[in-house]
């Protein structure tokens, strides 16, 4: 069991437009203390906090041309208690770890003309490891795997390049969009043989007892190349009733680049279709999405193969004692398909859900 107990809080700030330039500032901060205990603990209690600062901005250079540029600079830091543990390390002390990430992002948009718009991103990121990235050592109930830490990373840090096409006024439109990022460490867990053995206790090495695999937390190099497109065709659009059609897709390729290898657990490429609508306060939808087989895979990764996902849902919104809310009613898997999420470590042993139904109420405070 674990324990996860802290707050978050967040402050926005809209400035006063000063020319051409209009945005928002704003502070962020949070903590939270994170906890496992019983048998299967794998990471150490840590305090986990974070303050950041950011900004989001749009500037008009002419009537059909707008530069968007924003900004986040946090500083995070993860207190980790000494541990009482045998793993890969014995009794590992305490420790702390602080990092102060930087991000900025630019877009040039350009509208075509009054129906299309095409838009330039670049960005700079970089991202701080969090704590089970730091300290984890020890099996991961969740993902039956060892997971193992490392106090040395680094941040994560990479470019990115996207270019975007969408089409914006009239009943159709949709968007279509390629994008580059180049990462010069990401953070990956990436397979390293079999669990510790720690007999006279647990023996997680090959054919051990309790044999487990090891992934371990490390930096790469990486690349991703991705692209998205989305079509909407709405034959009906009133206030209160409406009927669309939408076609939708996407896929991305991951790879090490010291190795050309896959990343491991990459979801592969989809493409689906959707009619939706709204009538009598009621907003439902039908959709079918076939998830592409992967077969490029990470070593010691087993493939995946294709499969057609069908859903549909319901939703009303509600007032329940001067509160808002929302009931959804939703059936997912209906021609009840065997399927495996190529991004989740229990994939082999697990398939997805498969056919049922999901209701939920959600009261807005």
């Amino acid at each position: 069991t674990f324990t996860n107990q802290g707050w978050d809080g967040r402050l926005d700030v809209e400035l006063v437009k000063m020319g051409s330039v209009e945005g928002v500032v704003g502070l962020q901060a949070s903590r939270f203390d994170f906890g496992v205990v019983g048998d299967h603990a794998f990471l150490p209690d840590t305090r986990n906090s974070a303050m950041a600062t950011f900004g989001s901005f749009v500037q008009t250079l002419a009537p059909d041309q707008r530069l968007r540029y924003g900004f986040r600079i946090e500083h995070a830091q993860v207190d980790a208690s000494a541990w009482t543990h045998d793993g890969v390390t014995t009794n590992p002390p305490a420790d702390s770890a602080s990092f102060t990430p930087a991000s900025f992002a630019f877009a040039w948009a350009k509208d075509l003309n009054p129906s299309w718009t095409s838009t330039i991103n670049l960005t700079r990121t970089e991202r701080a490891p969090n704590f089970q990235e730091l300290y984890a050592d020890g099996p991961h109930v969740a993902t039956d795997v060892y997971e193992v830490g490392n106090r040395n990373l680094g941040k994560e840090q990479g470019f990115g390049l996207e270019w975007e096409l969408a089409k914006v006024r009239g009943p159709l439109s949709g968007s279509f969009s390629v994008y580059y990022n180049r990462f010069s460490s990401f953070i990956a867990l990436q397979r390293n043989g079999y669990g510790p053995d720690l007999s006279p206790g647990h023996d997680y090495s090959e054919n051990g007892g309790d044999e487990l695999a090891r992934y371990d937390f490390t930096s790469v190099p990486a690349d991703f190349f991705g692209s998205e497109v989305k079509v909407n065709y709405q034959f009906i659009d009133t206030p209160v009733s409406k009927l669309g059609l939408e076609w939708f897709g996407d896929f991305v390729r991951a790879s090490n680049t010291d190795t050309s290898e896959a990343l491991p657990r990459i979801s592969p490429g989809r493409i689906g279709v959707a009619l939706h609508g709204l009538e009598s306060g009621w907003t439902w939808r039908l959709d079918a999405t076939y998830h592409f087989a992967q077969n490029r895979t990470a070593p010691d990764e087993t493939r995946t193969a294709g499969f057609t996902m069908v859903g549909a849902s319901l939703a009303h919104p509600i007032k329940f004692a001067q509160l808002d809310g929302q009931f959804t009613l939703r059936v997912i898997n209906l021609l009840d398909q065997e399927a495996r999420n190529a991004s989740s470590f229990i994939k082999d042993a697990m398939p997805l859900p498969g056919r049922g139904i999901e209701a939920g109420l959600r009261l807005n405070f």
